[in-house]
């Protein structure tokens, strides 16, 4: 991280930025495995991309006040976060951490859902970490995540803005 002082923060969600193929036939696990991914080819190459999420980003990663943090609910193992890794270096962000949510797979419909208070726990951490935020900026598809994280970034004094 740089030790320049942050005024805003980005957070992306992985699956705003990057429409993955959806199974054939509906299966909750589907985004619990790594070879959905397979397949993927960077930006420019690869209509998946979604370029307006993208371009935003890579302008707030250029900026040395601000932090760009992805975070998704797809497990954390390895051979998810080294797609997840090798796909957003491919980006061309200069991300400030990439997060993927600590998840035991137990089959109830909780493990599937999006997880608000891993996006919460984020957010706090990263509002901890650089007391100076002023802002903080979200892509996200989750409404009651945006929602939840809107009212503790708010709740704290600082600006929300949702992207």
């Amino acid at each position: 991280m740089s030790t320049d002082r942050a005024l805003e923060l980005m957070l992306v969600d992985f699956d705003l930025l990057y429409h993955s193929p959806t199974p054939i036939e509906p299966d909750p696990t589907w985004y619990f495995h790594a070879f959905n991914l397979n397949g993927w080819r960077p930006p420019g190459y690869d209509t998946r991309w979604n370029l307006d999420v993208l371009l935003a980003a890579r302008r707030a990663g250029q900026r040395r006040d601000s932090r760009v943090v992805l975070v998704t609910d797809r497990p954390d193992y390895r051979e998810m976060r080294a797609i997840v890794t090798e796909m957003v270096e491919s980006t061309e962000v200069k991300w400030t951490d990439i997060r993927l949510r600590s998840v035991v797979f137990d089959g109830t419909p909780a493990a599937f859902r999006v997880e608000v208070a891993f996006r919460v726990e984020v957010v706090s951490e990263c509002l901890r970490k650089e007391p100076g935020l002023q802002r903080v900026i979200m892509f996200d598809g989750a409404k009651d995540a945006i929602s939840a994280v809107r009212e503790v970034v708010e709740s704290s004094g600082r600006r929300f803005v949702e992207g």
